[in-house]
């Protein structure tokens, strides 16, 4: 190939490029501009009070989905109805924006959150509802064909797991999407004893009580999970189609399962 062709080849995709830096900083900006929770907040979703690093988590939070989806051929605005399941104070709503006839919805069990979400964050197609600590939810059933519930069945113990987990099957429509996130074995302090972490793989699954989190009730600790634990229990209504080990911000293990058409 010439080199002065090939010189004007890499200009043109170098442009290219640069042009798609500039949408994406648009976007980032688009989300970063909008009203920042408070600090009591933003500590009882992520644990951190830097206002940037919940920025920044909810943004790499939101291209992990996209990549997830990716992964079975699928893509956001592919759906007319999505569930944010435990969308707490926003981190990862925000970053959903409602396409033309698209309805876009986050539960949260924290009113406080809520409340916020409905005062700085909604827009036309969106919408943001407290739900109770025990099902059912406030959606009839086949309400949503994407359910999205990050970092919630790290935190719950095993009976209200499977709750949970038979509630979101009722709530997907057929052929719809539910992508969730755990704490997989990565995440396990080097200093857990030699017998819990032995109890933990035999059993795939483990409850651990510490503090909690201040303005969440009390079940709400920290839950651990293995692959096998996933695939053998999880799927009742669900069927896994794609798992992705840390797929969530580099931290949570990440699976998705399409609700089988009954």
């Amino acid at each position: 190939m010439d080199v002065n062709q090939r010189i004007a080849e890499l200009e043109i995709e170098r442009e290219r490029l640069n042009r798609k830096c500039q949408e994406l900083q648009q976007i980032v900006a688009l989300h970063d501009l909008r009203p920042v929770p408070p600090t009591s907040l933003r500590v009882r979703v992520g644990g951190w009070d830097d206002p940037d690093h919940f920025l920044g988590v909810g943004r790499k939070i939101f291209w992990d989905i996209k990549r997830l989806l990716r992964s079975v051929d699928r893509a956001i605005p592919e759906f007319s109805s999505i569930l944010d399941f435990g969308c707490g104070c926003g981190r990862l709503t925000r970053h959903l924006v409602p396409s033309a006839g698209q309805k876009i919805v986050g539960c949260d069990i924290d009113p406080e959150s809520i409340a916020w979400c409905d005062e700085n964050l909604v827009r036309e197609g969106m919408a943001f509802v407290v739900n109770d600590t025990l099902p059912p939810l406030p959606f009839a059933d086949a309400t949503f064909d994407l359910v999205i519930g990050i970092s919630v069945f790290s935190h719950l113990p095993e009976d209200l797991q499977f709750e949970w987990l038979s509630e979101l099957a009722r709530v997907i429509c057929p052929r719809g999407l539910l992508i969730a996130s755990v704490h997989g074995e990565s995440l396990l302090s080097k200093e857990t004893p030699l017998e819990t972490r032995q109890k933990f793989e035999r059993d795939g699954f483990m409850y651990a009580k510490g503090f909690g989190t201040p303005g969440l009730p009390d079940f709400y600790q920290t839950a651990y999970h293995l692959p096998v634990y996933v695939r053998e229990r999880w799927q009742q209504g669900l069927r896994l189609v794609s798992e992705l080990p840390r797929g969530i911000n580099n931290h949570q293990d990440a699976y998705v399962f399409i609700r089988d058409v009954e």
